[in-house]
Order: C-alpha cells, then structure tokens, then sequence
C-alpha cells in the first residue's frame, strides 16, 4: 500500500497514532503537519547523508565540528566482519539506517555474539522507511557503527540535549533523563534561557541543573541546523566536553504525541516551511 500510495498510508498511520482524524498537508499549521509536509516536500539529498549515523560523521567534520563526535572502533557492512577483539569492556554498536537499533555492552566478558549477530542482520533487512513512513531512510546504507560507550554518572545511558532548530536557530531544548534499554525515558523542554516550557501538559517541578557548556551547544546547534528548515541536534555533555549523538529531521515521526495541543501550534508557528518543493532524494 505504501509504495502504491504512500500518503494515503501516512494518513493512515498518523490517524492510528495520533487519534486525529485530519491531517493538513494543503495549509499545514502544527508541527506535526509541518514535519509530514516537509517528508513529502523538501526530499534534500543532505537529509539522507546526515539522517544517517555514520555518513554524518563526514558532515560534522566538514562544518570544522570534528572534535565532538564519539569515538569510533568500527565500521562494516556485515556482522561477519566484527572483530570483538578490537573493542574495549564497554562499547556500544549500532545500525546507521534506523532509530532504536542499539545494542548495549556494559561488559564484553558476558556477550552472546550469535544473538548479536541475528539481531544486527534482522536489522540491516529492516526497510525502516516504510516501517515508520519516513522516505529518507529508504535511500541509507545500512552500515554496523561500534562505538564509545557515553557515561555522565547519572544513568545507563548520559542525559541527552536535544535542540530543536528552525532555519538554522535554535529555539528550545528537549532535556531527556533516566532513559533505560525499553526506550523508556523521562522529557522535559526549556527555552534558552533555561526555562521550564511545560509542552506536555506534565508540570515540572524538578528543574534540573543547566548543563556547564550550554552556550556552546547552543552554538553548534546553529552551525549544524544552517543548511535546513528543521532538525534536531542532540548533543551530550560527558566530563566538560560536548559529544554529537545525531541530526534527527522528523522526530517522533511526525506524531509527537507526547506535545500539548497548545504546544503542536506553538511549536509549529517556529517552522517556517520553504517556499519551493524538493521532490525527490536524488
């Protein structure tokens, strides 16, 4: 159904995920229309090469920004080509072309190679274009990215600083804590001025501690978001330095339902939608 109309799909998917019987793509005014708007309609080439986990790498180091990404053990096409060997106690592996496709190691004594083996193929087969109607991953290699494992002290995984960025300005940040391996995780939005934004609809009493380099994420949030009319740049800060997790362009796939109605029009009067269509990722 998909390939044979994929916006009737979408509307489809967006009505069983949102509850919301219209989707505006004609006169688009919420964030979440704007995001399915821009799926559709701005289908930039960089989009893909910098969606993906390890061809933005070439990305970050082009804007000048090399020091910020991770450190990096391995990069393959196959399982098969993993040598465990290479890798320290903790790492973290990953597949280039989806969200949520991560493996753990906390501890490289105690790790089932043929489990990881079968996940990790399962994965590379997953077309998570259609899984999540999100037409730039269609056109992603899917590469296996090994990787440092990111500790803060705080959690499993380090608090995660997302910057939601529109035409190169960042104009807020979503603060995620107490992530666990389920994807389960606690949100939280400030302006940047270290404000509590209440777009959940959750008050928040608990205003956690604004993070030492904040200015400077700030900053190269804006570097990195110059060349689009939305993304999201999700830093981390480990030991007093900043470290780059990814380039995210349609959050939540469009179906943030986690944001107050109040919040999807604040938010989507932020995005100013490009004047001309770009159709197509080629």
């Amino acid at each position: 159904m998909q390939e044979i109309s994929p916006i009737f799909s979408l509307r489809v998917l967006y009505f069983m995920t949102t509850k919301k019987v219209k989707l505006n793509l004609s006169d688009p005014e919420t964030f979440d229309e704007k995001i399915q708007w821009l799926k559709f309609y701005w289908q930039d080439p960089l989009i893909v090469k910098c969606g993906d986990k390890y061809t933005v790498r070439k990305y970050i180091k082009d804007k000048g920004l090399k020091e910020i990404l991770p450190r990096i053990y391995g990069s393959y096409d196959s399982p098969d080509e993993m040598d465990y060997n290479e890798y320290p106690s903790k790492y973290v592996i990953k597949t280039s072309n989806a969200c949520k496709t991560i493996i753990i190691v906390n501890d490289a004594n105690y790790i089932n190679k043929k489990k990881i083996k079968t996940q990790l193929e399962t994965w590379q087969n997953l077309d998570y274009s259609k899984t999540s109607i999100e037409p730039h991953y269609k056109y992603m290699f899917p590469k296996i990215i090994v990787e440092e494992f990111l500790e803060d002290g705080v959690g499993l995984f380090p608090t995660d600083y997302k910057f939601f960025c529109f035409n190169g300005k960042p104009k807020f940040v979503e603060v995620m804590t107490n992530r666990d391996e389920n994807h389960n995780i606690e949100r939280h939005f400030y302006d940047l001025n270290w404000q509590p934004l209440n777009y959940t609809g959750t008050e928040q009493n608990l205003v956690l501690k604004k993070p030492k380099l904040f200015d400077e994420m700030i900053r190269i949030s804006e570097i990195l978001s110059e060349d689009f009319p939305f993304v999201r740049v999700d830093l981390y800060e480990i030991k007093d330095q900043i470290i780059f997790g990814e380039l995210t362009f349609t959050p939540s796939s469009g179906m943030a339902t986690y944001f107050t109605k109040d919040a999807q029009q604040e938010v989507g009067n932020m995005l100013e939608l490009p004047r001309h269509k770009k159709v197509g990722f080629k």
